[in-house]
């Protein structure tokens, strides 16, 4: 009779597999939705006066706003208007990048826009 060594058990691995792939996720989460609010504009002959600059942000806060809603054209939507009026609230950082044509790079606080968006009465997508 042949004695056989127990069989170690595989549970620690996928124990701690289980563990990575979630922490994975969580930490991959917050990243995604600061994706949302990043946008990049391209601006009008490399111009970058305040007037300027406020037309590529209502436009880029028009891209966030169609993400966030799925919808497009997004000035219907109810709060919308309001919100384009004053890009600035929602933003949280800019800089411009050169090339052909100069481009206005920017992020917006895609959170606090969602739950403005949606207190509004517009359709916001929901997170996972």
């Amino acid at each position: 009779m042949a004695l056989h060594a127990p069989r170690k058990r595989q549970y620690p691995f996928m124990l701690r597999l289980l563990i990575t792939l979630i922490l994975g996720i969580v930490c991959a989460s917050p990243a995604l939705a600061n994706d949302l609010g990043q946008v990049s504009v391209p601006m009008p002959d490399g111009t970058q006066g305040d007037e300027v600059r406020q037309v590529a942000l209502r436009q880029g806060l028009q891209q966030v706003i169609a993400r966030l809603t799925g919808q497009t054209p997004v000035d219907a939507l109810p709060g919308v208007a309001q919100a384009l009026e004053t890009p600035d609230r929602w933003l949280l950082r800019y800089g411009y990048e050169s090339g052909q044509p100069a481009r206005l790079k920017a992020t917006f606080d895609a959170d606090a826009l969602a739950d403005y968006l949606a207190g509004q009465g517009a359709p916001v997508w929901s997170g996972p």
